[in-house]
């Protein structure tokens, strides 16, 4: 049977393509109680006021190429670093904290070319004159945790170390290539105590390095998108995004339906939702939903009055932040769930949710914080369960 007959016949009665159209639904509620940024169709990294959603993009250096990643959604986070993109403010008095420290008279940076936010004179220029000096900034707190920052050479590459350091751990570094082009870099490091923290050490002395927005997460084990900070810490909060009442019930089938979820995720907490229908309640007692299980695979699941009648997991484990299409079709004693193009696993007894469900909710579920970090590039849905073959073919 060819791939087009796979593909269902009837029309789907949600189909948002966050993508395509980098628009938000009209029926969609959205609230974020902070500014955010994104990457935009430019490839440069911008700003964007409260409760405005963020149609995020990738710009990849070495084809020149802007690629539209869709609905960004994420949950709340800080970045502790003081200043983090005017490297030439000094730290408190006789420390290294709440600002940058130039250890050994490393020579103060200069801003000399555009950031990644096209801004003239953005950029931070960072050169050494001795292999004893750094730019660092301190930090207390152990825990597993993020330091990333923007980086680029003034050659065509050139190799520097972002880490972290402190006298029981040692140093904890990872070795990049850089090159002309604006990247972002990040490790993520388990410190034991209070650590001082290095966005970008060139391994030769003498040589331009170009650093913008340094960010430091605390116990998270990836970077979310620039949070900027000034003599502070600054706190981004999460992004809300739900569909109620009629908005929902007009396309939702409470009997039979499969939904179509395409996106990058990235998070490593066990179940972290993706998307949610439920009733409203607070006691998650009837949903269907699909979430991240421990050890980074998928789980589809139904549950109703609080049970798990169908739990699913759909394929073997992904790789964070890849892009991935999954497929959940249910019914009652007839549910089923694909990604990738693989076959389709099923579960051929349990009931549908007790109560009729009223809400749609992406990256969180009941009353729960929104988790991770997703974005959302397509999102259909079918008023009827489409066949395990049809699972497989869309997923593709």
């Amino acid at each position: 049977m060819s791939i087009q007959q796979n593909f269902p016949a009837i029309s789907p009665s949600l189909n948002l393509n966050f993508a395509r159209s980098k628009t938000l639904d009209p029926r969609i509620t959205f609230s974020r109680t902070s500014t955010a940024t994104r990457v935009n169709e430019q490839g440069l990294v911008e700003v964007v006021s409260a409760d405005i959603p963020r149609f995020d993009h990738e710009y990849d250096a070495s084809t020149g190429v802007v690629k539209s990643l869709g609905l960004l959604v994420e949950e709340q986070r800080t970045n502790s670093l003081y200043y983090s993109n005017d490297f030439s403010q000094d730290p408190l008095p006789a420390t290294a904290v709440q600002g940058w420290f130039k250890q050994n008279s490393h020579p103060v940076p200069t801003q000399s070319v555009v950031g990644p936010d096209g801004v003239s004179n953005s950029g931070w220029r960072f050169y050494r004159t001795a292999t004893n000096q750094y730019i660092l900034q301190q930090v207390a707190g152990a825990g597993t945790h993020t330091l990333s920052a923007w980086v680029r050479s003034s050659a065509a590459t050139g190799s520097f170390t972002m880490q972290g350091y402190n006298s029981t751990d040692k140093t904890m570094a990872t070795l990049f290539t850089a090159t002309n082009e604006w990247q972002r870099f990040s490790i993520t490091i388990s410190p034991t105590t209070t650590t001082n923290y290095y966005p970008c050490i060139p391994t030769n002395i003498n040589t331009d390095f170009y650093v913008w927005g340094a960010q430091l997460e605390l116990n998270k084990s990836f970077e979310t998108s620039y949070i900027p900070t000034s003599g502070g810490t600054t706190t981004r909060n999460p992004d809300d995004v739900s569909m109620v009442g009629d908005n929902f019930s007009d396309w939702y089938n409470q009997d039979e339906g499969t939904v179509f979820f395409h996106s990058q995720t990235y998070s490593t907490l066990s179940d972290t939702t993706l998307y949610c229908f439920d009733d409203g309640a607070t006691n998650q007692a009837n949903q269907v939903d699909t979430r991240i299980g421990s050890g980074i695979f998928y789980r589809a699941r139904v549950r109703s009055n609080a049970v798990s009648v169908a739990d699913i997991d759909p394929g073997s484990n992904f790789d964070l932040g890849s892009p991935i299409k999954l497929a959940h079709a249910v019914k009652e004693n007839d549910f089923a769930a694909a990604r990738s193009g693989l076959n389709a696993v099923t579960d051929s007894s349990g009931a549908m949710p007790l109560t009729d469900l009223t809400n749609l909710k992406l990256n969180r579920r009941g009353t729960s914080n929104v988790q991770g970090r997703i974005f959302i590039r397509r999102i259909t849905y079918w008023p009827t369960r489409l066949s395990n073959d049809t699972l497989q073919t869309i997923t593709t």
